[in-house]
């Protein structure tokens, strides 16, 4: 599935994707219904693609089939979509966004159990312009700074062994809830990925090695987003503190109400 109709409108300044896997319908039917409709993204010059792999399941893959002919905003690679494979998702949707989305200024990245506030993540950008120029070398989010250590153990969710990843720590990297990118960024991580260095290991947690391994052979330095993230859905918070952007949220709809009200 290639979407690369997405980003032929001209005056779309950012492209948001998404990471998502294919049997999480209800949760890309969440985002189309609430702050990624197709009003709320043309009001912000905002267009969204969902990055998907492939499913061996025959009815899961033939619903989101069906799903992409009725929306068209699915990208599917050429990957069996697991946790493992995360890093293929991010590769995928770098070198997707490189080829098919060279107009955009802005890219940002996120899951699909994130609830984004499209209205304040445009006056965060606004604070970074200078007399309304676009910014170049950014990669924005909260970031973990290089005392964070690989987990050795097999048993853990996050392991990585020492073959695959042969130092004690990792450098600094994005937490994977969202991160904003200007769009040259993306096409030197794409370069990156394309070209690995010879100490640019390749390891599967998507965050370390796109934000931290590949854009730290970049000699460029991270942004920090600040108070721009919320693990859960505080209404009052949110409404009283305009420095939250991302918030993780499994109630999609709800929050959307709440936020919309008069």
């Amino acid at each position: 599935m290639n979407p690369f109709q997405v980003c032929s409108d001209k005056t779309v300044n950012m492209l948001v994707y998404v990471h998502s896997a294919p049997d999480n319908l209800h949760r890309r039917l969440a985002i189309r219904g609430t702050w990624g409709s197709s009003d709320n993204l043309k009001k912000y010059k905002v267009k969204i693609v969902f990055v998907s792999g492939m499913s061996n399941n025959f009815t899961i893959a033939d619903k989101l089939n069906m799903e992409n002919k009725r929306y068209g905003d699915i990208l599917q690679a050429n990957f069996h979509d697991t946790y493992k494979n995360l890093t293929m998702k991010a590769k995928s949707a770098i070198t997707w966004i490189s080829k098919y989305c060279k107009n955009v200024t802005y890219v940002l990245k996120t899951d699909d159990d994130t609830f984004v506030h499209l209205e304040r993540l445009q006056k965060y950008i606004v604070t970074l312009e200078t007399k309304s120029r676009p910014v170049t070398d950014l990669l924005a989010c909260n970031y973990k700074n290089n005392y964070v250590f690989p987990f050795r153990d097999k048993n853990s969710k996050y392991y990585v062994s020492e073959k695959e990843y042969p130092w004690d720590k990792f450098p600094p990297f994005c937490q994977g809830m969202a991160y904003l990118m200007s769009s040259d960024v993306v096409h030197k991580l794409n370069k990156g990925v394309r070209n690995p260095s010879k100490n640019q290991p390749f390891v599967w947690l998507d965050d370390v090695y796109i934000t931290g391994v590949v854009f730290n052979n970049m000699e460029l330095k991270h942004t920090h987003f600040g108070m721009a993230f919320r693990n859960y859905a505080d209404i009052k918070l949110i409404k009283s503190d305009e420095s939250l952007i991302f918030f993780q949220t499994n109630e999609m709809h709800s929050l959307w109400k709440k936020l919309t009200l008069v």
